[in-house]
């Protein structure tokens, strides 16, 4: 019983992580943001070479962020406690709105993710594998979306 209290509030924190890191994005507060991730973190991002620590992948989100407004929210939809780390995955929208120029195109690219997290010393968690794709690019390559039906969330 105490164990499932544990992970209940372990999936609870990772929920929260995910809310801070839209909140983040949202509010262009990169210091924030990357403050969700270990030191020895790896981003992989759709079409890129992936990235590894904290410090370059804050770079490459700085340049996005140079470029355009951003408005993005998140879904997890299964969290998967594993002692000390965790996988989730879901499905996460964003909306991005070229800053500079006349035309302020906006577009609303939708996709989906599997992170792994590793708990703290303190309790906390943080992001250390962050993989992510975007819908269009599945289907490009003939998938579709099978990790997931669209508006369902587990918890395991």
């Amino acid at each position: 019983m105490k164990t499932e209290r544990l992970e209940a509030a372990d999936v609870a924190k990772i929920y929260k992580l995910w809310n801070e890191y839209a909140d983040a994005m949202n509010a262009e507060n990169t210091e924030r943001w990357r403050a969700l991730f270990s030191d020895d973190s790896l981003q992989a991002p759709p079409d890129a070479s992936p990235q590894s620590g904290n410090t370059r992948i804050l770079m490459g989100t700085l340049a996005q962020s140079d470029r355009y407004d951003s408005k993005l929210s998140i879904n997890p939809e299964v969290v998967r406690i594993l002692g000390d780390q965790a996988y989730t995955y879901g499905s996460f929208k964003t909306m991005l709105t070229v800053k500079a120029g006349q035309d302020r195109a906006t577009a609303q690219r939708n996709g989906e993710f599997l992170s792994i997290l590793v708990k703290q010393p303190d309790g906390s968690w943080k992001i250390m594998v962050d993989c992510f794709n975007y819908d269009e690019a599945a289907k490009k390559r003939g998938f579709g979306s099978a990790l997931r039906k669209r508006g369902e969330r587990l918890i395991r």
